[in-house]
């Protein structure tokens, strides 16, 4: 579980995870037993703001909250409860029993107050922008209830790295959406621990998407949140008092993440890498960046979390509609992928299982085309999900696709520094056919390389690929940038592999996944040099079969009636030329049917070890009229 657990301790303390032993809140204490820790000094315009989500059996879980949760800590908390719409709440009211913070009702046009608790009023949205509340009118034609997502949304884009989300009790996902957008701005998110939810729906699909940094009884939830803000006030300027010793320390941590992951982040901005490192400081209750790069090497999975934060996941359909709009305008015939550095990412986007709340951002009329609901879920439809080809790919490291019809490489670029941004759009340019169409967010651009793209709307940054005249030397150049070769692992700075043996894997799948979307992800199968099966994409149980008798992935012995020996005197021609072949129209038995099929083999390149590596792709080209049963088939001549 990537967040961290509570264990037993008293209300207000916290665990330290490094090896000092105490954390702030504690030694503070220990100074002077009899008095609290001071209340966090803030500017009127930097005081956190703290979303709180709850729905059935919210109200205990609320008072249980701020029976713990000191009055005069120079927070905000803003309440968003599902309520019925047709009846007032009484909340407000029953919340004055268990805190001496001043509680209202939101109104439209109210500035946030430290020190304050905001309620949701019946049927209302309710969002924050610039501090300040704003009510709306609820969705319609949503069928569930969003109210939450809604607020959290605003409340990341208001307050980015200083927002804060709670979910409590509740059934349903509502929350769930919010706060990917809170954690993709870099902001906190704390869930109650789903034993003591007393419906534990809204909790679980929070800890289910890897995102959450605490999970805990209600009760330890304020001595946490106090002690992480308290620490997010003060680690910024811990780090920046000396910017050598910062770089060090900086650069100490980027080759932790290095060693551990394969991806090197010195290329990305620092003020974002300063940023998210305080963050994960924060929330391990750190206060010297020297110390939480000593951190890392003694706790692998401190790593991973890091490495999450850096990769900053903002994940909703359609963000930015308008943007969309533009190229739905177009009707344009695209060749569907997906990439990513991350596997779990990738590993999601394969799954295609959605929480409901999807239906914020998804019409009614797509709910209902492509996604199949069952319980709490959407779940992607087969036909489409066939369509797209997720990969693991790092675009500042692996060589680039080619003839692409749309590149949307959204909100990426902003992280990277200059120099990185130069080496990458070119790439963009030789991945996309001549005409095909860049999407890219609208802080972003092409920069001096407007001899490469035709801008088509400067609002929501798209471009149209020009062509250019040698686009064999823009490989060349590309390539000789590109990093490690393909197929070899990264390297750490000792010249030593990155990751562990299972590399040698997920180089074979990443060469794999990559060919095969150049050819729009049909049925494939890598093989070696004596032609057995390193590897399987989609469903080739038309064209192979297993063999009877001992195990084998030998091709050959595989392959259906008829296409035995055409296929080993394609491969052998194949790898003597190491050029591209095709068959078309072959003719092959599909139990009591028969195919046309076109089989494309494909020289990928020489491992080090000598051995060819050749794709075949299997596209089915039959009319659904020309498949024949064997009684309608005339007689075969030997």
């Amino acid at each position: 579980m990537p967040a961290k657990k509570d264990k037993k301790k008293t209300e207000t303390e916290v665990p330290n995870q490094t090896k000092k032993g105490k954390s702030e809140a504690k030694r503070q204490k220990d100074k002077n037993p009899s008095e609290p820790a001071a209340p966090i000094q803030y500017t009127e315009k930097v005081f956190p703001i703290v979303g709180i989500g709850a729905s059935a059996g919210g109200l205990k879980a609320l008072e249980k909250f701020f029976d713990h949760m000191p009055p005069q800590e120079n927070i905000s908390f803003v309440v968003v409860q599902h309520l019925d719409p047709k009846h007032e709440s009484l909340m407000p009211g029953l919340l004055e029993k268990h805190t001496e913070m001043k509680i209202s009702t939101a109104n439209s046009g109210q500035k946030i107050e430290p020190n304050h608790l905001y309620i949701r009023p019946p049927g209302r949205d309710v969002v924050v922008k610039n501090r300040t509340l704003y009510l709306q009118e609820p969705s319609e034609g949503r069928g569930i209830q969003l109210t939450i997502d809604i607020f959290f949304r605003s409340l990341a884009e208001d307050l980015g790295e200083l927002a804060i989300c709670i979910i409590l009790s509740g059934a349903g996902s509502d929350g769930t959406l919010g706060l990917k957008s809170i954690k993709g701005e870099g902001g906190m998110a704390m869930v109650q621990e789903e034993k003591q939810a007393e419906y534990n729906g809204m909790p679980l699909s929070a800890i289910n998407t890897g995102l959450v940094d605490y999970i805990l009884p209600v009760e330890k939830m304020p001595g946490q949140l106090i002690t992480y803000i308290r620490h997010l006030s003060e680690v910024p300027e811990r780090i920046g008092s000396d910017e050598e010793k910062t770089e060090q320390s900086v650069n100490r941590i980027l080759t932790s993440v290095r060693l551990a992951t394969g991806h090197d982040f010195k290329n990305y901005k620092r003020g974002t890498i300063h940023r998210r490192v305080a963050r994960r400081m924060a929330v391990q209750q750190i206060g010297e960046i020297s110390h939480y790069a000593q951190y890392l090497r003694q706790n692998p999975a401190e790593i991973h979390e890091l490495f999450k934060d850096l990769l900053i996941n903002v994940t909703n359909f359609f963000r930015d509609p308008a943007a969309f709009e533009v190229l739905q305008g177009d009707h344009l015939r695209v060749q569907v992928f997906a990439t990513d550095i991350s596997d779990e990412t990738i590993e999601f986007g394969r799954v295609g299982v959605y929480p409901d709340n999807i239906a914020a951002d998804v019409s009614p009329e797509r709910l209902k085309r492509f996604f199949t609901k069952e319980s709490n879920n959407y779940l992607i439809d087969r036909q489409i999900r066939e369509m797209v080809v997720f990969a693991v790919h790092d675009l500042t490291r692996d060589p680039p696709f080619s003839r692409l019809d749309l590149v949307s490489c959204r909100n990426v670029l902003i992280y990277m520094n200059t120099p990185l941004q130069k080496k990458i759009i070119p790439l963009f340019h030789y991945a996309l056919r001549e005409g095909g169409i860049l999407f890219l967010g609208s802080s972003e651009g092409v920069g001096e390389y407007t001899q490469l793209f035709e801008l088509i709307d400067q609002k929501h940054r798209i471009y149209r690929n020009k062509k250019t005249e040698d686009q064999h030397a823009l490989l060349e150049q590309l390539i000789g940038r590109a990093g490690p070769e393909l197929g070899e692992p990264a390297r750490g700075a000792r010249g030593q592999p990155a990751r562990d043996a299972r590399q040698s894997e997920l180089n074979i799948r990443r060469l794999v996944e990559q060919s095969i979307i150049r050819k729009y992800a049909p049925p494939s199968v890598l093989v070696d040099g004596k032609f057995q099966i390193l590897y399987f994409h989609g469903d080739t149980s038309k064209y192979l079969k297993p063999p009877r008798g001992e195990p084998s992935f030998d091709l050959l012995r595989m392959a259906t009636e008829g296409l035995h020996y055409t296929l080993d005197k394609a491969l052998l021609e194949v790898k003597r030329g190491k050029k591209p072949l095709t068959l078309e129209n072959l003719k092959i038995r599909d139990n009591l049917a028969f195919l046309t099929v076109d089989i494309v083999l494909t020289p990928l390149f020489e491992t080090r070890g000598g051995s060819d590596l050749i794709l075949i792709s299997f596209e089915d080209k039959t009319p659904p009229h020309e498949i024949r049963s064997e009684e309608d088939r005339p007689p075969m001549r030997s």
